[in-house]
């Protein structure tokens, strides 16, 4: 694939996330090109360009929507959980309302 026939299709902060992100493009057999300022591991954010075949950008953007929509059904109410654990631990400002 020349430059020409590559398109950008979405950027992430961190080269982990653009790993996984190319693996799961990948495993559909659409190729990714990642490209970063560095190929180091660090602790800053990055901006990280990921680029596909210009032929397929359509599909690659669904195969993305969908992983998104299905996470969003798939995953559980991180705030209620997150509640839940705080309404579990009310011993804690007792004790600390005592000192």
């Amino acid at each position: 694939m020349t430059d020409k026939n590559k398109v950008l299709l979405t950027k992430v902060s961190n080269i982990f996330h653009a790993q996984v992100l190319a693996a799961r493009l990948e495993s559909e057999g659409y190729k990714c090109y990642i490209t970063t300022p560095t190929q180091s591991l660090t602790p800053f954010p990055l901006e990280i360009d990921i680029f596909v075949d210009a032929a397929h950008l359509e599909q690659t953007r669904e195969i993305l929507l969908f992983d998104s929509v299905e996470e969003i059904f798939t995953s559980q109410n991180p705030q209620k959980k997150r509640t839940k654990l705080l309404s579990n631990k009310w011993w804690i400002s007792k004790r600390l309302k005592r000192k």
